[in-house]
């Protein structure tokens, strides 16, 4: 029986293969009947696989049943046993969220991750993703992500990954800017006087987070093919939220974004609705200069565009530089990168462009991400929402702008014209 189903399989797999290779050689793409042969065959090999799949596993029984009843044991070696600790036998991402999605697993792996990996997470739903995907889905390069790639992040902590956790910062504003050390000069035989530095704190307490996409019933069953396609949804879906919550969120059961924060200075600008050199220069001076100074960024809403190429000194130089797609270099302002973005405020509204170091915002980690699937919500539709869930809290780590020693000048790591 197995034997015929693997050849039944292997000639499906020929003809498939026949379709693409005939378009091929013709040069062309394939026309609309040619989709209807591929994809009504791809249905069948999805049906083959299982029926395989569930002839292999009687004939595992049977094997179980004809070994003795106290084996001799065979230590599996380090590294495949460490492979599958991280993935619990699932060949990718998309197997998982297939599996999930249909709530069949008969080998067991799904409850083997909820019996290993349980922990309270409130009304959230879902499994908890095997470590090794979960990197997949949450390795952020700087071309795709704004903040978490360039902020400070705190990892989840194995046993409690939900505590809030307590920062120490230092004291700003009227402390000045050793935020409360005192210096002095002292001659020989002079008692020297006590000072005092000025400690305080802030909590990071991991709020729950839920992004979602839409994914085609027949996607979800040709996982093997489209895993790829599968862990970019939910990549891009997860980037989209974390990076509006970091920037502007309101600290609201959610984090405390970058623009929300209470060290943040505005800079009015010069014209309403607009955005001159002025306002530029003037975010320039407010920044706060240490031996990260290199690590500032420009943030800016996509609808500035046009303002911000136009941009000139006054030697009508362009202060606006085109960055080289082929090589990786960004745009750039006055030399600094540009990350343009629909998350920020759109033209003329407070913070549609800022002026960060992203690296004094802290981002921690919390328990998941854990992924569930509905195909009832876009029932009619022949689609299944797919949802990643998760904890995580984020916030600035100074509390307030920074006088400088002229007692005058107020400095931030987070600029925003206004």
């Amino acid at each position: 029986m197995l034997k015929f189903l693997k050849a039944q399989l292997e000639m499906k797999m020929k003809a498939q293969s026949g379709i693409v290779s005939k378009a091929q050689e013709e040069k062309r793409g394939l026309n609309a009947d040619e989709i209807k042969s591929f994809n009504d065959i791809q249905d069948e090999i999805t049906n083959l696989k299982a029926s395989i799949e569930a002839a292999e596993k009687v004939a595992e029984n049977d094997e179980f049943m004809k070994s003795p009843a106290n084996p001799k044991l065979v230590p599996s070696s380090i590294d495949t046993q460490k492979e599958v600790d991280e993935n619990y036998g699932f060949k990718s991402l998309g197997e998982f969220v297939f599996a999930v999605s249909t709530g069949k697993d008969a080998k067991g792996r799904l409850d083997s991750i909820m019996k290993d990996m349980s922990m309270d997470v409130g009304e959230a739903g879902g499994i908890m993703v095997p470590p090794a995907f979960r990197d997949s889905i949450m390795k952020f390069s700087a071309e795709n992500a704004i903040v978490r790639p360039r902020a400070t992040v705190i990892g989840a902590d194995s046993a409690s990954p939900d505590q809030q956790m307590k920062i120490p910062v230092l004291k700003q504003g009227a402390d000045g800017a050793h935020s409360g050390v005192t210096v002095i000069w002292t001659g020989e035989g002079k008692v020297m006087s006590e000072t005092q530095g000025g400690l305080d704190f802030i909590n990071l307490n991991p709020q729950e987070m839920t992004a979602y996409t839409e994914v085609s019933n027949k996607l979800l069953r040709n996982w093997s093919g489209t895993n790829a396609f599968i862990e970019g949804l939910l990549r891009s879906a997860v980037i989209s939220a974390e990076d509006l919550a970091f920037l502007v969120g309101n600290g609201n059961g959610k984090p405390l974004g970058i623009q929300k924060s209470d060290c943040a200075i505005k800079i009015e600008r010069e014209t309403t609705a607009k955005i001159l050199t002025d306002d530029i220069l003037n975010m320039e001076a407010n920044i706060m200069m240490d031996e990260s100074g290199g690590a500032y960024v420009y943030v800016i809403s996509q609808s500035a565009k046009p303002q911000i190429l136009k941009l000139k000194d006054e030697a009508s130089n362009n202060i606006f530089l085109q960055g080289n797609i082929a090589k990786k270099e960004p745009d750039s302002l006055l030399g600094r990168p540009i990350i343009w973005t629909g998350k920020a405020p759109t033209v003329g509204n407070e913070g549609d462009v800022s002026l960060v170091d992203i690296s004094k915002y802290l981002v921690k980690d919390g328990y998941g991400p854990l992924v569930a699937v509905s195909p009832h919500v876009k029932f009619t539709t022949n689609m299944s929402v797919v949802k990643i869930v998760y904890s995580v809290d984020g916030q600035s780590w100074a509390k307030d702008p920074l006088t400088l020693e002229d007692g005058v000048t107020k400095v931030s790591p987070f600029v925003l014209l206004k």
